[in-house]
């Protein structure tokens, strides 16, 4: 039993209706019936499992859409995928980054398709009178956009992926430029609390594999050991080049031969069969966000839309970004 609850008396009407019926044929039939349908209209509630209730929604609104089209749904919530159902979104416009980050940002990423306003925004076409670049990532063109990466729905993240693979490639190995933040600290090589940064720590040649967990299975890599306190660790740096990777010489594990690897995830030729945008292409977006970042302090701004941005979130952190240049919540307001 769940903490859902239902209208009693549609429940009844809902159960009897079900019975011969599938979920959708058995909505149709209860509602066909106006008399009765409305009959049980504000009465009380019962609680019910999760899985009858999610039933009855769903019946609920594939008939409607069958019935009255899109516009008979109201998606009334803040969920990526209220969009989905329905294109009545009845949420206030969302909060933004303030306008300062907007006018100070070199370079502008709006990454997702945005089905809700930010008030911001405006202030994207104003950057630009200063030089600003702006690249949009989404499923259709963008008018406003300097250059728009069209990728399939929902790949996004691979897209995000390939772009770290790069950043870390040329900004963190081939030449170190963040060099701060926490990517040092340390992490144990067995079940257990992260060791944090504590003195005595030596480099002893070791190396060790991982394992790396995917979607699509695993990933077994090496990271370099270190020895803290007797214990075998390794960086918070050495495990984002095996998630992300990043080859080094004496590591086990299969390991990309190159950007142009297709064989090997999260590599630029391997994102391009997955999102459809060209391994140059992503390349490219990589190194103009870690030039304008290495040049300007970190004047770079992320957008996201109605996605799930954990991909995204780890290129700012790796460029030192973190704590700016992100969705805020609205200031309080006293009445």
């Amino acid at each position: 039993m769940g903490a859902s609850q239902v209208n009693q008396v549609l429940l009844t009407l809902y159960t009897e209706a079900r019975k011969g019926l599938e979920p959708v044929s058995a909505w149709a039939k209860l509602t066909g019936n106006s008399e009765v349908f409305q009959v049980g209209r504000g009465q009380p509630r019962t609680a019910v499992d999760d899985r009858t209730a999610a039933e009855l929604v769903s019946a609920a609104i594939v008939h409607t859409l069958a019935a009255h089209g899109r516009e008979g749904v109201a998606a009334l919530g803040g969920s990526p995928l209220a969009g989905v159902i329905g294109n009545v979104l009845d949420e206030p416009p969302i909060p933004g980054p303030r306008r300062a980050d907007w006018a100070r940002s070199a370079y502008v990423v709006l990454w997702g398709a945005q089905g809700r306003r930010s008030p911001g925004v405006p202030w994207v076409i104003a950057g630009r009178y200063k030089g600003q670049k702006v690249v949009a990532i989404g499923p259709h063109p963008a008018r406003l956009s300097d250059e728009t990466l069209v990728v399939r729905q929902g790949t996004d993240a691979a897209l995000a992926m390939a772009v770290g693979h790069v950043l870390l490639k040329e900004f963190f190995l081939d030449r170190p430029v963040f060099t701060g933040g926490d990517l040092s600290y340390l992490v144990r090589l067995r079940d257990g609390a992260p060791l944090g940064h504590p003195d005595g720590v030596r480099d002893t040649g070791e190396t060790a594999e991982v394992l790396l967990p995917r979607s699509e299975g695993a990933l077994w890599r090496g990271v370099r050991v270190v020895r803290a306190g007797g214990e075998a660790a390794t960086t918070v740096l050495d495990l984002l080049f095996a998630l992300y990777g990043v080859a080094r010489d004496g590591l086990p594990g299969r390991w990309p031969s190159g950007y142009d690897d297709r064989s090997e995830p999260y590599t630029p030729a391997w994102q391009e069969g997955v999102t459809g945008v060209t391994a140059s292409r992503a390349v490219k977006l990589a190194r103009e966000l870690g030039v304008t970042a290495e040049k300007t302090g970190g004047q770079c701004v992320i957008m996201p839309g109605s996605l799930a941005p954990e991909a995204v979130t780890a290129l700012l952190a790796l460029l030192a970004m973190t704590g700016g240049g992100w969705a805020l919540p609205p200031a309080p307001r006293v009445l």
